[in-house]
């Protein structure tokens, strides 16, 4: 049955994939976007745009008017490195600004809340793939923040009666990525490819991501979304790929070969990553369908076919 679903950050990366999906799937979508760096060319002509930061009074009028069946909240700062600098910004958005919407959610009588997570928010020294349970110990404020929305939202469920879901993606590549954020790798690697430059790796390349794509994304967060499932799920495919090896599926997905330069590692970045999907696919029914090669060779047929 068609709901209305309000989308924060829905002109962005993955918020507009799963607009898409969702004005495909016959529901009547809101999004907040500041166009910070979401593009309104990214989303369909059957959404509402309301235009404003998540951080403005004015979220709680519209979450009021539009009276949505659920809140999915993507909108974020997603820069590890500028949150290293400046700390107190990235929680400023990521924080306040997460609290302004749930409030403004609970409010408006929202019946549940979908919390676009992070793999940041782990202690990436254990055994991988990382399940739920694992140890969080965030390496960066931004999965400090992400984890302090996590609990903020536990609270508010039992405090409030708003169900919730709480998906921490893995490193998320795909069509319309930008080179910031999480997976930006991605997107830097082709964007040099695309012009023919050498790339740059961080340290000596075998550090290792859990790579998924945007599609196989946007459909976990609908599933979510539809069937109002309360949770806490890693979204990702399980798997380790080093960057290294990365680089070199990226070569030949786009039939570019430039030789990648090496530059010191950065600070505080993770040495390996890889999420444990399994509760996904037992609890929503979802997993990680697209390969890692099909999915690089459709971003990269998105990039270069206009």
């Amino acid at each position: 049955m068609p709901k209305t679903i309000l989308v924060t950050g829905g002109a962005g990366f993955i918020g507009s994939h799963i607009c898409h999906m969702l004005v495909e799937r016959g529901h009547d979508v809101h999004v907040i976007d500041d166009f910070s760096t979401g593009k309104k060319a990214n989303l369909p002509k059957k959404v509402t745009i309301h235009e404003m930061d998540i951080r403005a009074k004015q979220v709680a009028a519209v979450m009021r008017k539009v009276s949505p069946d659920a809140v999915i909240h993507l909108a974020a700062s997603i820069d590890l490195q500028a949150s290293l600098a400046a700390p107190k910004d990235d929680a400023d958005v990521n924080i306040i600004g997460s609290l302004n919407v749930l409030e403004a959610a609970i409010a408006a009588g929202v019946r549940h809340f979908t919390f676009s997570s992070s793999a940041a928010v782990y202690d990436n020294t254990g055994l991988m793939p990382l399940p739920e349970e694992g140890p969080t110990r965030p390496s960066t404020p931004y999965g400090i923040a992400k984890l302090a929305v996590e609990q903020y939202l536990h609270v508010m469920h039992h405090a409030r009666g708003i169900h919730t879901a709480v998906l921490r993606f893995a490193n998320v590549f795909g069509p319309r990525q930008t080179p910031k954020g999480e997976a930006g790798v991605v997107a830097v690697f082709m964007q040099k490819l695309k012009k023919g430059d050498a790339p740059t790796i961080y340290g000596d390349g075998e550090q290792t991501r859990d790579f998924v794509y945007v599609g196989d994304v946007a459909a976990c967060v609908v599933m979510v979304a539809e069937k109002a499932t309360h949770g806490t799920f890693n979204v990702g495919s399980a798997r380790e790929t080093t960057v290294k090896s990365l680089y070199e599926k990226m070569a030949t997905a786009s039939g570019v070969k430039v030789e990648p330069v090496y530059a010191p590692a950065r600070l505080h970045e993770d040495r390996r990553s890889a999420l444990d999907s399994r509760k996904a696919a037992g609890v929503i029914g979802w997993r990680a369908m697209t390969p890692l090669d099909q999915g690089l060779k459709k971003t990269w047929e998105s990039l270069t076919k206009k």
